[in-house]
């Protein structure tokens, strides 16, 4: 039987250790992380076949909503074999998700039936990381390996460091439309704790006067490597230093069997240069209901 459990009761489920053994587990469950993006998420249990779903709710003026988190792309149901159809089915319609307002991502290894209430699917892109680095570079394509040997000519030094600041920096010089500065605090502390426990790292490619060209931060669990937070300056882009920053990435981790998980974009020049490193396209599920009628997310 599934049981709703709010976050106060989530403490004695072993959460942490449900998670580890799940083989569709992916870093933005982590209990750290949803404490961060979503503090009264709590999680929908099924203690008898081993299938649970956090549930990133939220109260607005005393209104119970359930909204996918910032910096939080995919959730949904897990365990300790990746569920069936039926079984995210059981969950998805389970009735402490009946509220005013459900907006939700599942993680990709999710299936639900097509004619699901609410039912639509966005696009990712990854990268399994298994071969040697000269086979990952033989499926770069002409214009990534342009830009590599451009920002290789222009000095351009790739650096792992422990430092967020100038990352946040360009990402505010740079931000995109609707970016707001709360969010970019949170950036900053999703980064601090996620170094503090070994599981992300910042990247950044430097011009030959020291400068800041672009940055990254991945954050990791042991499975996959999420391309969450980065940005460029406008020297970096024209220089192609984020181009040479992933490769130097993907030289580090080839053949360890790692995900580089770039998230997906339906933004054009984005998707292109994540298929431009030899990405696949995959997809994800997403819900979206409302108590008073449809609501309309954009796409991303």
């Amino acid at each position: 039987m599934i049981r709703y459990l709010a976050h106060k009761d989530i403490g004695g489920t072993g959460y942490s250790q449900l998670l580890s053994r799940a083989p569709n587990r992916v870093p933005y469950a982590q209990a750290w992380y949803l404490d961060l993006v979503c503090p009264s998420w709590g999680i929908l249990l099924d203690e008898n076949r081993g299938f649970f779903m956090p549930v990133p709710e939220n109260y607005t003026f005393g209104v119970r909503r359930i909204l996918q988190p910032p910096y939080c792309q995919q959730l949904g149901i897990f365990g300790q074999e990746v569920p069936d159809e039926a079984v995210c089915d059981e969950f998805v319609g389970h009735r402490s998700l009946r509220v005013v307002q459900m907006h939700i991502a599942l993680n990709a290894s999710n299936g639900l039936p097509v004619n699901t209430r609410g039912l639509y699917f966005r696009p990712n892109s990854t990268l399994l990381l298994d071969k040697p680095y000269s086979e990952c570079y033989a499926r770069f394509d002409e214009n990534t390996r342009r830009n590599i040997r451009k920002a290789i000519k222009a000095g351009v030094e790739i650096r792992k460091e422990d430092a967020p600041g100038s990352l946040l920096q360009m990402k505010w010089d740079t931000k995109p439309a609707g970016m707001q500065k709360r969010q970019l605090i949170l950036a900053g502390e999703i980064i601090r704790q996620a170094l503090e426990r070994h599981e992300g790292e910042i990247w950044y490619a430097y011009a030959p006067d020291n400068e800041p060209l672009a940055g990254c931060f991945f954050l990791k669990d042991d499975l996959r490597s999420v391309y969450l937070i980065s940005a460029s300056s406008p020297k970096g882009k024209t220089a192609g230093a984020m181009f040479l920053l992933v490769s130097r990435y993907m030289e580090t981790y080839a053949g360890t069997g790692r995900i580089l998980d770039f998230e997906g974009s339906t933004v054009p020049g984005i998707a292109r240069f994540f298929r431009g490193f030899g990405a696949v396209s995959t997809r994800y599920p997403m819900v979206s209901r409302c108590l008073f009628g449809w609501l309309s997310y954009g796409q991303k």
